[in-house]
């Protein structure tokens, strides 16, 4: 039997990861009750079907350990994402390097419109970023659409970019003014 380890079949029957066979039994038998298709008041099929399954995994002592090994990681792997996450102000760290590129390659199409792109290595040097976070920076600002690439390659902001930076410019907040690599202020 194929098992989904994303879903947290103890939760599903509510019972502890700890919880015998017979507490398992009990408390499938009450949610299947409950959520059984033919139960006027509270029939829910898709509930159903994932009572049945929750149940068809824990009491089977071969699949409950493979589904608690499995569980346990995916579990570790969180905990390291969100310890990685607090504290760092990662978010706010990308939103401003987002901005800044689009400041850059905005000001590269102002001020040459018939040479308005970047190369990847152009804006890594002003940014002064790791390859793989400019590589993350990229694909976002390309799928909000506000970044393309020229017929040559290279990399330049798309009207919906400009709107961005005009309406992030023209906000009831007050501007903010950074310097990149090189010295030249940008506004955000």
């Amino acid at each position: 039997m194929k098992h989904d380890s994303r879903k947290d079949y103890y939760d599903i029957l509510q019972v502890s990861p700890r919880a015998h066979a017979d507490s398992i039994d009990k408390m499938f038998r009450h949610f299947a009750q409950r959520y059984h298709p033919d139960n006027i008041e509270t029939g829910d099929d898709e509930m159903f079907h994932l009572v049945i399954e929750a149940h068809d995994v824990l009491k089977d002592s071969a699949l409950r350990a493979k589904y608690d090994l499995r569980r346990g990681q995916l579990n570790e792997e969180h905990a390291i994402l969100q310890e990685d996450l607090i504290g760092k102000d990662e978010f706010e760290s990308d939103a401003k390097a987002q901005s800044i590129l689009l400041s850059m390659l905005y000001f590269k199409t102002r001020n040459d419109i018939a040479h308005p792109g970047m190369s990847t290595y152009e804006m890594l040097q002003l940014l002064d970023i790791p390859r793989e976070q400019m590589g993350f920076h990229i694909w976002y600002l390309k799928g909000k659409g506000w970044i393309s690439r020229t017929e040559d390659g290279l990399f330049a902001i798309t009207v919906e970019g400009v709107d961005k930076i005009a309406e992030a410019n023209h906000s009831d907040s007050p501007q903010k003014r950074i310097e990149d690599k090189s010295g030249r202020t940008i506004r955000l």
